[in-house]
């Protein structure tokens, strides 16, 4: 299945409620590596899975993606907690594989004689 790159912006509750927080304390940016289904016109389609990529906030120890329950329902663990969030996609995009050489590459025609 093809790869690709979800951003999203999340906030979460602090843990001890059910209403999602406000403020930068309660905020997070996640990269989702998401498997989906090409559409009919190419594009990303349906999501088959994800899982956790890199994520970004100030007061948060970490972040994992793992199943709640024995339904095995997919959440966010903030700090060892699954919390119930909210989250808004910034982009979704094909993961694109690096198409550059490593660094120590070069071919004979680009060396000088």
């Amino acid at each position: 299945m093809p790869a690709c790159h979800a951003r999203y912006d999340v906030r979460f509750n602090d843990g001890t409620g059910v209403a999602v927080g406000g403020g930068p304390r309660y905020q997070a940016v996640v990269d989702m590596q998401e498997e989906r289904l090409p559409d009919d016109w190419g594009d990303p389609g349906p999501l088959v899975s994800a899982q956790l990529h890199r994520w970004w906030s100030p007061f948060v120890r970490s972040i994992d993606y793992a199943p709640v329950g024995h339904r095995k329902r997919m959440r966010l663990w903030v700090d060892g907690t699954p919390r119930i969030t909210r989250a808004h996609r910034r982009h979704l995009r094909w993961w694109l594989p690096d198409e550059d050489p490593p660094p120590d590459f070069d071919p004979e025609w680009i060396t000088p004689p």
